[in-house]
Formats: structure tokens, C-alpha cells, sequence
């Protein structure tokens, strides 16, 4: 089951899964690239993940029971164009069909949002979600002006998009 989350309201869990995730991010781009991805960034992950929870947007939670187990974000970043953000389920409830619920949900939300475009990020490391975004009809794209993405990992991150 997926559910609209408001920011507002449990934002300690938010927080919490938004850490887990950046985390994860964090240690892949260390392993990857060779790199400080704190220092990319210029915060530790708990403190960026505060400092950027209320750009990212609308978030959509995927619940087990009571248990929030997977999110993702959209964002409008400018007339008609949106962006999703910040995809993730736990490891432990990974291909139970989370993702594309959740990617589902997104999408509906950019359509009321006005958006007849929809962009991604997306790490070189992260395949499986590469998979499930071509499976809704993403395709690959140039990097976007807003990407978030620092400059020096850019020629190999994986920029998307969907005409909805």
C-alpha cells in the first residue's frame, strides 16, 4: 500500500528512512567513484538529509502493516516539468512490486501537478531501479539544469526521463 506523507506530520520517521537511504547512496558513491561523498556534499548524511528534506517535494511512503518499508518524492521544477526524487525500498522487501507502486503513485501526482514531463538521477550502481524506470518508459536523456548531482560525478550518473 502506498500513501501520500506529509512532511509535517512524522517527520522523525521521514527522516529516519531519508537517512537510510542517503546512507546507502553515500557508501555506493565512496565504493564507486573513489571518492568523500560527504565531502561532496559538504555535510554528514543526517545533516543534508535535514537540510534538503523540504526541497524534495511530496513524498509517497509504501507501508507492510504499520511497517514504512520503501519512498520516493516529486518535485515540479519548473512549468509542466517534475522530477523524482529519492526512490528507495528496504533491502529485505525488495521485487514485491513496492517500487512500481510507488513510482505509480509518483507519476499520478506529476500528472496533477501539471507536468507533462518527468526527470531522474540515477547512480550508476542503482541497476535494478534503471529497470524498473525503462519498464514504465523512461529513457535515457542529458543531464537537466536542476540535477542535484555534484559536477564530478556527472559523466557517469544516469539522467532519465518520461513524457507522461
Amino acid at each position: 500500500m502506498t500513501t501520500e506523507f506529509s512532511t509535517d506530520v512524522e517527520r522523525t520517521l521521514l527522516i529516519d528512512l531519508n537517512v537510510e537511504y542517503m546512507t546507502w547512496v553515500s557508501q555506493e558513491i565512496d565504493a564507486w567513484f573513489q571518492v568523500d561523498s560527504r565531502a561532496l556534499v559538504g555535510a554528514s548524511v543526517r545533516d543534508y538529509v535535514a537540510s534538503s528534506l523540504d526541497k524534495v517535494g511530496r513524498f509517497v511512503v509504501a507501508r507492510q502493516g504499520d511497517a514504512v518499508i520503501g519512498m520516493g518524492a516529486f518535485r515540479v521544477l519548473r512549468e509542466g516539468v517534475g522530477e523524482l526524487k529519492r526512490m528507495y525500498v528496504r533491502p529485505g522487501c525488495r521485487g514485491q512490486g513496492h517500487g512500481a507502486a510507488l513510482l505509480r503513485q509518483l507519476l499520478q501526482l506529476a500528472r496533477e501537478d501539471g507536468c507533462s514531463t518527468i526527470c531522474l538521477d540515477s547512480a550508476p550502481f542503482m541497476t535494478r531501479a534503471h529497470h524498473l524506470y525503462r519498464s514504465f518508459g523512461f529513457t535515457d536523456r542529458a543531464e537537466y539544469p536542476e540535477t542535484e548531482v555534484p559536477l564530478s560525478l556527472r559523466p557517469s550518473w544516469r539522467f532519465m526521463e518520461k513524457v507522461l
